[in-house]
């Protein structure tokens, strides 16, 4: 039998599941969801996108094999000399600090970017832009 309360009921739970599922394709669980949405080649970045960290916390970008980048910071490029590099797990990173081209970061919201290409068969000009947010408190 099909009453008022039967259809308000399914009608509710529809929403609901509806709901969910909305919700779970905006919203980052794990910082691996975040990461495929930056870009295919890109297994984490640090800080996480969207992450909150300190003025002086390591900046960097970890990817697949093969990839190598180059990292900016709020348009400013990182020279050479101040990247780490972990070559065998295709890790670049950036600290600021004292005698680096960023000696800190002010508190508020900032963009880094990697541009990013496969050592074996292209170049940096070949390369394509990865940005991501985080804030630093």
């Amino acid at each position: 039998m099909i009453t008022t309360r039967r259809v308000v009921i399914t009608a509710l739970l529809t929403f609901a599941v509806g709901l969910l599922f909305w919700v779970a394709r905006f919203t980052d669980d794990n910082e691996e969801q975040g990461v495929g949405r930056i870009d295919s080649a890109v297994e984490r970045v640090v800080p996480g996108s969207g992450d909150a960290a300190l003025r002086q916390s390591e900046i960097g970008i970890d990817l697949e094999a093969g990839w190598t980048a180059v990292l900016a910071i709020d348009g400013q490029e990182i020279p050479e000399d101040q990247l780490r590099r972990n070559e065998p797990l295709n890790q670049v990173f950036f600290m600021p600090g004292a005698g680096q081209v960023i000696d800190e970061l002010p508190p508020g919201p900032h963009q880094a970017s990697a541009l990013i290409w496969r050592q074996a068969d292209q170049t940096r000009e070949d390369g394509r832009t990865v940005n991501w947010r985080f804030r630093v408190s």
